[in-house]
Formats: C-alpha cells, sequence, structure tokens
C-alpha cells in the first residue's frame, strides 16, 4: 500500500487512508477484507471511494437519468454498494436523499386511508395479468403527443411506457396495445384499470371480450385495485420532472430511458429488477466499469429454462409474502370499516340517502361491497348534491 501515499490527495482522505494502511499491517482480518490494485483500494471486491468523490458516486447512481432514477435509500444503496464502499455508506445515502431538492418537492405525501387493505390475487405469470392507466397534462410534444399510456405486468412488475395522444378513443386504444404489449408478451387474461370513458366503452369491452380478455375496472371508493399502476406512473412522474425541466416540449424522448432504468432497478418486493423477472436476465447498460463482464444472453438454453422456472417460484413466493406483510402492515393503522344503513363513510359529505338501500334485509355493509353495488342503484337510491 505505500505506492498510494504519493497520490495527491485531501486531508481528509490522507488520514483515512493512514488509518487503513496501519490496519493493513497489524490485522490479518483486515487484510483479508481489503487489497489494491491500479492504484485502488479495494474492500471484499468493491472500489473504496475517498471522500471527496462519494458525493460524485452518490449524485451518479441517485440524480443520473441512466444509472439514478430518483430512487430511495434502498434502491440507491442496492445500486452502489454492488460496486462501492466507504464507511456509514447507508447513513450517506440516506442524508444525501433527505437533501435532495427534487425529491422534497416532486415525491408526493399520502394521507392515511379507511378501512383494511384488500389486494387482488398474486399473480400466476409473465403478462398474464396486466394493468394499465394514462397520464396526461403534458404539453403536447412536436408531433402532438400530449399523454402517455402505462401498462404494467403485475407479476414481473415490468412496465411499458407509451406516448400517445389524447384523442385516443376506445377502438384506436387496442392499436398501441398491440404494438408495444401484445406484440411482445402475448394476449394477457386480465386488464385492470380504472374506469377511464374508454375503458368503460361498448366498444373497447366488445373487443377485448371477442379477444378472450378480461377486463377488470376498479371504484371511486376503492382505489387500491389500480393502486400498482397508480405508484408506477408517480414513480414516472417524478423521473419526468427531474430530467425534462428545460427540455419539456421533447418529454417523449425520454421516455425509452426512463423505461429502462425503471425495469432495470430493483423491485423491493421482488428483489430484483423486472427485467431479470421477465427475461431471466439484467440486459447489458452502458460500460462505466473497468472490467469486461456481460451480464446478459451467456446463458445456455437449458441453463435459462432453470433460471427462468427458479425465477418465476421465487417471484410468486415473494409477492404472496409482500402481500401479506402489506396487509399485516397497513391494517395495524386501519379498523374494519362497516357501513350501517343511513350512514355516510367517514370524510365523505357527497351523498345521502333518500330511499330504501338496495341491502335492505341486511344490518351493516362492507364498504368495498357496497361500491361495487352504487353505480347499479345510485339513480333511485341516491341523490347526489
Amino acid at each position: 500500500m505505500n505506492e498510494l501515499t504519493s497520490h495527491n490527495v485531501s486531508a481528509q482522505d490522507m488520514s483515512a487512508f493512514q488509518t487503513y494502511q496501519k490496519k493493513f499491517l497489524l490485522s490479518e482480518t483486515f487484510r483479508r477484507n481489503y487489497s489494491t490494485s491500479n492504484g485502488l483500494i479495494y474492500y471484499q471486491g468493491r472500489i473504496v471511494v475517498p471522500i471527496k468523490h462519494q458525493d460524485d458516486v452518490l449524485k451518479l447512481y441517485h440524480d443520473h437519468i441512466l444509472f439514478g432514477g430518483h430512487f430511495g435509500v434502498t434502491v440507491t444503496f442496492r445500486n452502489i454498494a454492488s460496486i462501492y464502499y466507504w464507511p456509514k455508506l447507508q447513513h450517506s445515502i440516506t442524508k444525501y436523499i433527505q437533501t435532495c431538492v427534487q425529491c422534497q418537492l416532486k415525491k408526493a405525501h399520502r394521507p392515511p386511508q379507511h378501512g383494511l387493505l384488500t389486494l387482488l390475487p398474486v399473480a400466476e405469470g409473465r403478462w398474464l395479468d396486466i394493468s394499465m392507466d394514462f397520464v396526461t397534462g403534458f404539453p403536447p410534444t412536436t408531433n402532438n403527443l400530449d399523454m402517455i399510456l402505462v401498462v404494467v405486468d403485475r407479476f414481473s412488475k415490468r412496465a411499458h411506457f407509451i406516448a400517445t395522444r389524447k384523442t385516443l378513443n376506445a377502438a384506436q386504444l387496442l392499436d398501441p396495445l398491440f404494438r408495444y404489449v401484445f406484440a411482445y408478451h402475448g394476449f394477457p387474461r386480465t386488464i385492470t384499470s380504472d374506469r377511464d370513458v374508454r375503458i368503460t366503452a361498448d366498444k373497447y369491452q366488445e373487443l377485448t371480450k371477442r379477444l378472450g380478455i378480461k377486463s377488470t375496472t376498479s371504484t371511486a371508493n376503492y382505489p387500491q385495485t389500480d393502486g400498482q399502476t397508480e405508484r408506477t406512473i408517480q414513480t414516472l412522474n417524478r423521473m419526468l420532472k427531474a430530467y425534462t425541466p428545460t427540455d419539456i416540449d421533447n418529454w417523449n424522448k425520454y421516455l425509452p430511458l426512463i423505461e429502462f432504468v425503471y425495469n432495470s432497478t430493483p423491485n423491493r418486493t421482488l428483489e430484483e429488477t423486472p427485467f431479470e423477472i421477465d427475461l431471466g436476465y439484467i440486459p447489458n447498460e452502458p460500460v462505466i466499469k473497468t472490467d469486461n463482464d456481460i451480464n446478459a444472453r451467456n446463458f445456455s438454453a437449458v441453463d435459462l429454462a432453470r433460471r427462468l422456472k427458479a425465477i418465476t417460484l421465487q417471484a410468486k413466493e415473494h409477492l404472496e409474502a409482500a402481500q401479506i406483510e402489506m396487509e399485516v402492515n397497513n391494517n395495524k393503522r386501519r379498523k374494519p370499516l362497516i357501513l350501517n344503513i343511513g350512514v355516510l363513510r367517514p370524510g365523505s359529505q357527497r351523498c345521502t340517502f333518500q330511499q330504501r338501500s338496495p341491502h335492505e334485509g341486511t344490518t351493516n355493509i362492507c364498504c368495498s361491497t357496497f361500491a361495487c353495488q352504487k353505480k347499479k342503484y345510485m339513480a333511485t337510491h341516491m341523490n347526489w348534491i
């Protein structure tokens, strides 16, 4: 390690280096963990980052459009810790994210919800059950694109961000679905979405029915049904706001980059990237390392098939475990919401009952059950103020 003393380093880095040097000479355990090569110090195969360059690494893996994405502590730590190391790494990441202006301005704060959390069944395989939603409010691009269609596979969590127009109608909606989803992944069994006018249109419902696709929609009082897509949209909006403030008229050009970053970022539920769950490997990223490792397409056909099967079983286990954990953790702060006949839902002043309830003969009604029946009986049993 003596050759490193000749490098021009700051006083803090020199002090840290001298500490490392002393430990290297006196401790066998330290020598097993640390090594040097080409003027760099390695800890368990990871590069030890000098203090003056730690902010550069944090900026690259948190702020950069390709390697960052303004994700939280867990994702950022996982991306950095696989390559770099310095003492109190997670503390540094937490402190950096807490002082990130973009994160403080763009990330949403979520109020508490009423009633217990009820989840959809776990998806059985890749692209068999998908969810989709529309994101509007964008300025028109040079080719008049002003809306994004977001499609998410409920199993692998892989997403497609498709730039389109708000003038898209129910019949035209199937065109981008065929082009960007069905052509690559096949036809799903179910499509979950909100009650957008394009989704509830008779033409769309008839077309999906003829294709053998079941269209399921959420209700105003039960938005958790489409919560996965809504959460993906929050991440998409945050990344667009972070990376297109000076080029807002060409936001559509950033969608492929953002989609790649999103799908190559480890999912906290699955503990793998959506690419790896869906494809069995992680596609090549832009080269920034000094090694020549290629992490894609290096499996034989048999090995890849076995790997995909193992990933499928592991992903299903993680999804089921995450659902149980989510229900338990969320329901600790919630109470069962039971609606007695004639009593308004807490926080709602929009409706009052005028006549007999559609659930006459029962003493109470679960909020989600009532929400499913609301539209059918709304005209005759409810007066909207």
